[in-house]
């Protein structure tokens, strides 16, 4: 079957004009994609009903799709509810891809307890969202790779006016679309000059949570009171038709993703220690500022086309003491590098950031991360209760102990204590590090 007889539905909330995720699959050659607006629109299409004893039930006439792909942002539950309806009616008949948000570790593991057969976290990548796809259809229906650098023309039109290709803001005109998350759109931009910029903006539609509001002031205020050449710059800020936004340099190179993902096995030692070097000069600046990130993690370190390392989405980043937006208890960050007690959550210190450096060290260096599990509830469960991931050389036999030390038994100890005390003593133990290569 050729992609433009797939048939795909989207269970998007808020419901734009025209979709994101629907612009994504349409240039990939999948054009026979149908997108609602609300979970019960959703069952509604795939002819789901709740009988008499409340079981869901499906008609008999009805042509699945091939894939329902759910992301449900103004209510959230509506995802995990969605996609328990679907597997209850269709199980393993009709594969489901989850799209959830990046910040809420709480939500990632109801959601995939929900029974998802794939998910990709926001901001949601174009690669990712195919690369699920096509594993869920087969190999017969791969799509070509899109490339990253591909434009998405695709106007995005909620509540609150969003600007779309072509627009002019303060002097930039919108080049591309590159993410969508949730509210936050991020745009590349260019000046009367030609030079680029990325630009992150904040959909302040009328209903939008006071918190999302005050999150992202918090970001633009951290990010413009940081200047060091391993952080992602920040240059101006203002307003679109009531919708806050910040400029930025725009970073020409890749993440360390993209970067791992072709190389599976680790990478190679001169890159690792490049960003194993430049992530602790950022971190030490940062820290001393009372900056605590709390979500170092791959797609948000880049590695720039000169080979320079840059860290940016300081979205979730706090000042340490400063009022919380989300209650005791609740965590946030990422399941793949978050501290034990990040996950528990308790207030992040500076050692909460060098676990989530070891982290990602650990997964650059060996190819996998520190805990692998069935969902991210096993992988939170991993960081609480196993007291170090396996040695790196179980995986690359070559890496020499002096790292284990430094990695596994000193940044990823489990107690804040046992871990170094701080970004400052790390940057002095590494040039003791660079003779053992591997």
């Amino acid at each position: 079957m050729s992609r433009d007889q797939i048939r795909i539905l989207i269970a998007q909330d808020p419901m734009p004009r025209e979709s994101f995720l629907a612009g994504i699959l349409h240039q990939a050659g999948y054009t026979h994609v149908q997108v609602v607006g609300s979970r019960e629109a959703a069952l509604q299409a795939l002819d789901i009903s709740t009988s008499s004893n409340g079981r869901y039930v499906t008609g008999t006439a009805k042509q699945l799709p091939a894939v329902a792909i759910t992301h449900m942002t103004l209510a959230p539950d509506d995802n995990r509810d969605l996609c328990g309806a679907i597997k209850a009616a269709y199980g393993r008949r009709l594969p489901i891809i989850m799209v959830l948000g990046d910040d809420s570790v709480d939500d990632h593991v109801r959601m995939i307890d929900a029974g998802a057969d794939a998910f990709v976290v926001e901001p949601v990548s174009p690669n990712a969202l195919l690369d699920n796809l096509s594993q869920l259809l087969g190999s017969q229906t791969k799509p070509e790779d899109i490339g990253s650098d591909t434009q998405i023309n695709i106007v995005l039109e909620t509540q609150a006016a969003v600007p779309k290709i072509g627009d002019e803001i303060d002097g930039y005109r919108i080049v591309e679309l590159l993410s969508c998350a949730g509210r936050i759109y991020v745009y590349r931009v260019e000046d009367h000059a030609g030079r680029t910029f990325a630009m992150k903006m904040l959909n302040a539609s009328g209903d939008a949570e006071e918190h999302i509001l005050l999150r992202f002031e918090r970001e633009v205020d951290i990010m413009s009171s940081i200047d060091h050449p391993n952080v992602v710059r920040f240059i101006d800020r203002g307003s679109y038709a009531d919708n806050s936004y910040m400029l930025m340099e725009y970073v020409s190179g890749r993440h360390l993703e993209d970067l791992l993902a072709e190389h599976p096995d680790g990478l190679d030692f001169a890159t690792i220690y490049t960003v194993a070097t430049g992530l602790v000069q950022a971190l030490e600046s940062v820290h001393e500022m009372g900056i605590i990130h709390r979500d170092i993690k791959l797609t948000n370190v880049f590695l720039t086309d000169d080979d320079e390392i840059k860290v940016g989405d300081f979205g979730i980043a706090v000042r340490m003491g400063e009022t919380r937006f989300t209650s005791m208890g609740y965590c946030v960050g990422t399941p793949l590098y978050m501290a034990p007690e990040q996950a528990r959550g308790q207030d992040a210190t500076p050692e909460t950031d060098i676990y989530s450096f070891g982290g990602t060290l650990y997964h650059l260096i060996t190819g996998q991360p520190p805990f692998s599990a069935g969902n991210a509830l096993e992988v939170i469960q991993r960081h609480l209760n196993d007291d170090v991931p396996p040695p790196l050389a179980q995986w690359r036999p070559e890496v020499a102990r002096s790292w284990d030390v430094l990695i596994v038994d000193r940044c990823m100890a489990t107690a804040p204590r046992n871990r170094p005390s701080s970004m400052a003593e790390l940057a002095a133990k590494l040039p003791h590090l660079k003779a053992d290569r591997f």
